[in-house]
């Protein structure tokens, strides 16, 4: 997405990729906040590691815990996504 307002493309999105992982800011992104998530998410796949975005967040919270933090949507707090998955799953609509 990485556009303000981008939120608008979730359908889009899942349309081309039924099981995306979407991160969403309420708000202009931050380079304080930014900057420290692509190093962590960077870091951690250099090193072969998955993500489980429940601990990522907490340890991405610790590094970027400024303003406009709590702006910042993770992927499994993300009820735009998590519902249209939801909606083309029981619709039988995945693939759609």
């Amino acid at each position: 997405m990485g556009s303000c307002g981008g939120f608008h493309l979730i359908d889009s999105i899942l349309h081309k990729s039924t099981d995306a992982h979407i991160i969403a800011s309420k708000q202009i992104g931050k380079t304080a906040i930014n900057k420290p998530f692509f190093l962590l998410l960077t870091e951690k796949l250099r090193n072969g590691n998955g993500i489980d975005w429940i601990p990522f967040w907490q340890e991405f919270k610790s590094k970027a815990a400024v303003e406009g933090f709590e702006d910042y949507i993770p992927p499994y707090k993300n009820l735009g996504a998590i519902f249209i998955k939801a909606y083309k799953k029981t619709m039988g609509d995945e693939d759609d």
